[in-house]
């Protein structure tokens, strides 16, 4: 595609250097084909450096618009601007009650070198 548009942009100027009296002599030919290649190389470049660009940022915007279809988030995020879910509280609020403690597990009678008994099935 980058290869059609910078043709595009070179061919008239390729054409208006076969229009110029003199560049069709066999003496001038070698240089009308130096400055077309010039000529279709910058075009090149410059339909890569315009184009780039706006290829990596859709790029990322089809990124970001299939993850976030993915997790759901653009469909929580119309609910809740809608009214239709309650505002999400931070994650230290969600427990009201605190945890018990914990307890260290009994201590082994056989001693602490002593393997754990197997219960048989």
């Amino acid at each position: 595609m980058s290869y059609l548009l910078s043709l595009a942009l070179a061919a008239p100027l390729m054409i208006a250097i076969e229009l110029i009296p003199g560049m069709t002599t066999p003496q001038h030919a070698e240089l009308a084909g130096t400055l077309m290649l010039y000529i279709l190389f910058g075009a090149f470049f410059a339909v890569q450096a315009l184009t780039r660009p706006v290829y990596a940022i859709a790029l990322l915007l089809f990124y970001y618009d299939q993850r976030i279809r993915r997790e759901g988030f653009d469909i929580e995020w119309l609910m809740q601007k809608a009214g239709m879910l309650p505002e999400a509280r931070p994650a230290a609020a969600e427990t009201d009650a605190p945890l018990p403690p914990e307890t260290p597990p009994p201590p082994n009678p056989a001693g602490p070198e002593a393997p754990p008994a197997v219960r048989p099935v």
